[in-house]
This record gives C-alpha cells, sequence and structure tokens, in this order.
C-alpha cells in the first residue's frame, strides 16, 4: 500500500520541473537586453552632439527644400552662387532635403538631431539584428563595440544617413532571402530605390547589394529559382533608378560626377592616401585595426574548425572592406557590414557553449578590453563629444549671420568652401555665395584657375577683386589648408581691409568704403588680437 500512496504524490510534483529552463530563458532575454541597451547606448553618445552649421552642408539642404516647397520645383543649376549661377547640376539629393526642411518647421534644430539619432539607429539595429542572429547576443556586442568608432565617423546631419538605412534594409531583406526563399519583402525594395534616387548619390548600392546577392546565389549554387528572382529584381531596381526628375543623367550621377571635380575633399581621400600624408584622424588607425581583426577572425575561424566560410559571407567581407580602404566616407559603410560579419566569425573564436551563446566571461574581459582601446582611440573626439552633447545648435552658432543682417551688409561676398551652406541658408535671399561645398557644382576651371590662386597669389586676388568688387570677407578660418591661413594672414595686413567680425570659428572683414565706414568705426579689431602664420 506504500507504493500506490507515494506515486501520486510524485505525479504532482513532476510539472513543476521545466521551471529551470524557463528562469535560463527569462535570464538569455534579460542578457540579451542588457547588450542592446548598452550597443545602442554606446552608439547615441556619438550621435546626439550639438550642430556646428559653419562647416555642414545641412544648411543648403535645408534650403534646398524650402525652395521645392514654396515654388514647387528643383533646382537644377548652380542657383546659390553669383559666380556661375546658370551652370547644371544634377540635385541628387533633393529628396532629403525636403524631408529635413519639414522636421526644422516642425521641430527646429533638435528636432533634426532627434530625426538624425532615430535613422541612424534604425540602421545600426537592423545589422546588429542580422549579426545577433548569426552570431549570437555576445559575438554581436563585441562586434558592436568594435565598429562604433568608424560609424562615429559620418556625424553631420545630411542625406548620407538615409543611404545607410537603406542600406541596411536592402541587407537584411536579401539576408533573410537566403533561409526563406519564398519571402515577399524582396518587392518592397524597387519601392524603397524610388526614395533612394531621390535622397543620396549613393542610391547605386540598392543594385550594387542585389547584384552582389545574385552572384553569391551563383557561386554557392543555390536553388535556380532564387538566383532568377534575385536577376528579376536586379533589372526591376536597375530600372527605377530613372525614376528621378533628372532622368538618365540622375541615375548615372554616381558615374559622371567626378567628371567635373578640381577642388580635393578629405573624405574622398583614401586611407593609403592619408595615412601617407599623416592625417590626424583616430578613425586610420582603427579601421586598420578592425581590418586586421576581420582577417585575423577568418584565419582562426579556419584553423579551429577547419570550415572554409561560406561565400556570402567572404564576399561581403572583400567588397566591404575594399570600399573602406578605398575612401574616408566609406568608414562608416564598413562599420555596419563588418558587423554581422565579425559577430559570426567572433562567435566561433571567443568559444560557444551548448546553446550557442558565446560564454558571458568572455565577453566582458573582451569589451573591457575594446572600450579601453577605444578611450585610447579616441579620447579627445570623446571628450570633445562629452563637451558638445545634446540636441540642436551649438551655443552662438548663428551670431555672424546676425551680425551680417543687423548691420545691413551686403555683398558681393568672398567666403571660403566649408562655409558656403551656412551662408546659403542664413543670408538674406538677395545674396548669393562665392562658393560652397559642391566641387561638381562649379566648373573645375573655377578652382584651378580663381579659387585656389587666389588665396595662394596676391596677384590673382587683386585681379579677382578687381573683377568681383568684393564687398565683405566671411570666413572660417578653422579650415585646414595652408593657403587659407595665408590668404586671412595677408588681407590682416591689407589696409584697405578691416576686421569687424570674430567667433570660435568665423572671421568677418569689410572693405573700407563710405557705406561700411560707421560699422568699421564701430567694430574694427585691432590686429594686435590676431595671431598671424608663419610664411
Amino acid at each position: 500500500m506504500t507504493g500506490p500512496r507515494k506515486n501520486p504524490r510524485r505525479a504532482q510534483r513532476q510539472p513543476a520541473a521545466p521551471a529551470a529552463p524557463a528562469r535560463q530563458s527569462e535570464a538569455e532575454f534579460e542578457l540579451r537586453a542588457a547588450y542592446w541597451f548598452l550597443a545602442l547606448s554606446a552608439y547615441a553618445f556619438f550621435l546626439f552632439h550639438q550642430i556646428d552649421l559653419t562647416t555642414a552642408d545641412l544648411g543648403r539642404h535645408l534650403k534646398n527644400g524650402e525652395w521645392f516647397l514654396s515654388h514647387h520645383r528643383i533646382l537644377a543649376t548652380n542657383f546659390y552662387s553669383y559666380v556661375c549661377p546658370d551652370f547644371p547640376v544634377v540635385n541628387h539629393h533633393w529628396g532629403g532635403g525636403v524631408l529635413f526642411y519639414l522636421v526644422w518647421k516642425l521641430a527646429g534644430f533638435p528636432g533634426l538631431s532627434w530625426m538624425f539619432a532615430a535613422i541612424s539607429l534604425a540602421t545600426f539595429g537592423m545589422f546588429y539584428c542580422v549579426a545577433e542572429k548569426e552570431g549570437g547576443a555576445g559575438a554581436a556586442f563585441l562586434s558592436a563595440l568594435l565598429v562604433i568608432p568608424l560609424l562615429g565617423e559620418r556625424l553631420e546631419i545630411r542625406p548620407e544617413a538615409l543611404s545607410y538605412l537603406f542600406c541596411g534594409a536592402f541587407f537584411q531583406v536579401l539576408w533573410d532571402l537566403r533561409r526563406r526563399p519564398a519571402s515577399r519583402w524582396i518587392w518592397l525594395l524597387p519601392a524603397l530605390e524610388v526614395l533612394w534616387v531621390n535622397c543620396h548619390i549613393y542610391f547605386f548600392m540598392g543594385p550594387a547589394l542585389v547584384g552582389l546577392f545574385w552572384l553569391i546565389s551563383l557561386a554557392e549554387g543555390r536553388p535556380r529559382e532564387e538566383s532568377r528572382r534575385l536577376l528579376l529584381l536586379l533589372g526591376v531596381v536597375e530600372a527605377v533608378t530613372l525614376a528621378s526628375p533628372f532622368g538618365i543623367h540622375g541615375a548615372l550621377a554616381p558615374l559622371e560626377i567626378f567628371r567635373n571635380y578640381a577642388y580635393e575633399i578629405v573624405e574622398n581621400q583614401s586611407v593609403f592616401t592619408l595615412i601617407q600624408a599623416s592625417y590626424p584622424n583616430p578613425d586610420l588607425l582603427w579601421f586598420q585595426w578592425v581590418f586586421v581583426l576581420s582577417v585575423v577572425s577568418f584565419v582562426f575561424a579556419f584553423l579551429r574548425y577547419g570550415r572554409r566560410p561560406s561565400v556570402a559571407v567572404l564576399m561581403l567581407a572583400v567588397v566591404f572592406s575594399a570600399l573602406g580602404w578605398a575612401a574616408l566616407r566609406n568608414l562608416a559603410l564598413f562599420g555596419f557590414f563588418i558587423l554581422p560579419i565579425l559577430a559570426l566569425n567572433l562567435r566561433q573564436c571567443l568559444g560557444q557553449g551548448a546553446d550557442g551563446a558565446v560564454k558571458k566571461g568572455r565577453v566582458i574581459a573582451a569589451s573591457l578590453l575594446i572600450a579601453l582601446l577605444a578611450f585610447a582611440n579616441q579620447r579627445g573626439r570623446i571628450l570633445e563629444h562629452a563637451r558638445e552633447f545634446g540636441a540642436g545648435l551649438l551655443p552662438g552658432n548663428l551670431r555672424a549671420a546676425e551680425y551680417f543682417r543687423e548691420n545691413h551688409l551686403s555683398g558681393p561676398i568672398m567666403n571660403n568652401y566649408d562655409i558656403g551652406g551656412y551662408l546659403i541658408f542664413l543670408l538674406p535671399e538677395t545674396e548669393r555665395v562665392f562658393v560652397d561645398n559642391r566641387p561638381e557644382a562649379y566648373p573645375a576651371s573655377f578652382f584651378t584657375d580663381t579659387f585656389i590662386p587666389m588665396q595662394n597669389d596676391d596677384a590673382v586676388w587683386r585681379r579677382e577683386d578687381g573683377r568681383r568688387h568684393f564687398n565683405v570677407i566671411f570666413f572660417d578660418y578653422r579650415e585646414r589648408s595652408r593657403r587659407s591661413g595665408q590668404f586671412l594672414s595677408r588681407r590682416l595686413q591689407d589696409p584697405e581691409w578691416a576686421p569687424v567680425y570674430v567667433d570660435r570659428s568665423i572671421l568677418i572683414f569689410l572693405r573700407r568704403t563710405p557705406e561700411n565706414k560707421a560699422v568699421i568705426w564701430r567694430d574694427e579689431i585691432p590686429r594686435s588680437r590676431f595671431v598671424l602664420p608663419r610664411s
């Protein structure tokens, strides 16, 4: 009788057994949530920095949006410059300007900061999702810590952020197609491409990604139906690149833009070139470390497990590493795409438990090491972001333009390259700039024969001054070029010009004319306040 009495009690206790796996699942969810929170917070620290309009493209994008909504047409010439106002321009980012202007009208510059952060974090989330799915929570988190400093290379509010968002959407859909060949989400991509081709010149990445995944499908010998769908998708996505107001010229803009591009921009230089020139950017060294680590992770995973990397992972790594080496502006693009690849490889390199998760102890140790190295490499940038952390404009950022307006100054204006967008947005509509930061919007001869020589050679300056009759010089004196420093030094010693305004970035000169006499008498700054560069 004892046996039959005990068996029912045992049967009643048995349902409590699954409690341990439930608690384990809950703990894993909390750990994943913690990794997500830490990774997003680290990236958000870089994203939320106050806007400096004096060196950004943002002012011009806002003016593009305002012009479209006010006049219901898209500018197709160099309208903002009095030097060559009829020069034809493919305004490939006009749609981004409309979005930015609408956000600015609704929520001001703080709203633009929040919009940019939301777009960037959404992009990061799409790549991080793939990284977590392929490499597990721990490896995805470590990979995120490695690439976030590279993502911080591109922090200006510009339509480029939309290109990263569209890249993330294309990548996630195409990667998911490998798991679910019947997925219908791929037919969303042509619609996204229509938006993309009207927002930023990196729209070519859409068909490039579809084409890359088509080649991967062929190389891996995947089902023929998948390859056919990708080839059809490639044709449709290529066709809709014509869906911009500029038609075939808009579709070919990525191929043609450098044909008339006579001004050297740092962001377009290769990593090799910048290293040889000792360009002071900590991201160059960090990129090399991440690149080497990604190569080592492939080799280590092969030696440890004897398995060759998949064709998809290897081709993606090669293509986006090449883009990273090709131009400084591509470091963020490299960072986004290398994130899931690193996660997959790190999962194998660091070891995994029976559940496929990298051991927490190793993740903690590795993350602390990465954080220490990142701080050592990015110390200057981190401290700068800590000082300028927040949303909206830097304090006093509009003061120079307000000075121009309040004193009823007028052009012709001579300005430097970077500050063009600031002037386009903030000066009265009756004023035009001498130059802005779009080399493709000016004849190549303007830069080679006029703009650069007039800063290097005072004889050329006198010639152009006699031709243009400049009344105001509006300069961002932080520009990192020897010619601009020497040009400003000569103007400070030129009795024909009076410095009347200076702040943390901008210096304004007025020509000594009867019309400017009252302002100069009141505001002229003694030359003893300036430190002149050595010749």
